[in-house]
C-alpha cells in the first residue's frame, strides 16, 4: 500500500519538530517499511545544510530503506522537461532578475504540462525499487497530491491519501 502524504517542501528541507513526529506516528500506525519522496540528491544538496533531505535523516533513523523519487536536471533533460531557465527563455523573458508576478504564474503554468512525466517516472523509480510491494510512506509537493492520485488509481496501485495538515 502507497501512503500519500502532501507537503510544502519546505518540511523535507528543515527539521520540523510536530512534522517530524507525525511522520514518527504514521509510520507506526501503517507499519511504513520505505520512505520515498518528490526530491532528488540535487535538490537536498541546494536546498538542505547538510544535503540530505529530513526523510533520508528519519530513514537512517529507523532503518528504513529511502528512495529520492525526482528526476536531476540531468534526467529531466533526457525526460524531455526543460528546465526554468529554459522555460523563461521559451517564454521569450529576459532572465530570472524582474520577473513579474504574471511572468512567473506563466513559468509555472508552462512547467506544470510537464509534471505528468516527472510524476510517472516517480511512480516508475518506486516500482524498479519495489518500493509498490510493501508499505511506503512517499512525500509529494502539495500541489502535485491529487494528480499523483490520478496516476495511482490509473494503475490500480492501492493508495491512500492523507488530509492536509497544518503544523506549528
Amino acid at each position: 500500500m502507497l501512503y500519500v502524504l502532501g507537503l510544502k517542501h519546505y518540511f523535507q528541507n528543515t527539521f520540523h519538530k510536530d512534522f517530524n513526529k507525525y511522520v514518527r506516528n504514521v509510520i507506526k500506525k501503517y507499519n511504513i517499511s520505505c520512505l520515498a519522496e518528490e526530491y532528488s540528491t540535487e535538490a537536498a544538496i541546494r536546498f538542505t545544510e547538510d544535503g540530505e533531505s529530513q526523510l533520508l535523516k528519519l530513514s537512517y533513523d529507523l532503518k528504513l530503506k529511502h528512495l529520492y523519487c525526482d528526476p536531476t536536471n540531468e534526467e529531466r533533460e533526457k525526460l524531455g522537461i526543460p528546465t526554468e531557465d529554459q522555460t523563461i527563455t521559451k517564454l521569450g523573458l529576459k532572465g530570472k532578475k524582474g520577473i513579474t508576478t504574471g511572468e512567473d504564474s506563466l513559468i509555472s503554468e508552462e512547467q506544470h504540462k510537464y509534471w505528468y512525466i516527472r510524476e510517472e517516472e516517480w511512480l516508475r523509480r518506486m516500482r524498479d525499487a519495489d518500493f509498490l510491494e510493501g508499505n511506503t510512506l512517499f512525500l509529494v509537493g502539495y500541489d502535485h497530491r491529487l494528480n499523483f492520485s490520478k496516476l495511482l488509481r490509473k494503475n490500480d496501485i492501492k493508495y491512500k491519501l492523507f488530509k492536509t495538515r497544518r503544523f506549528k
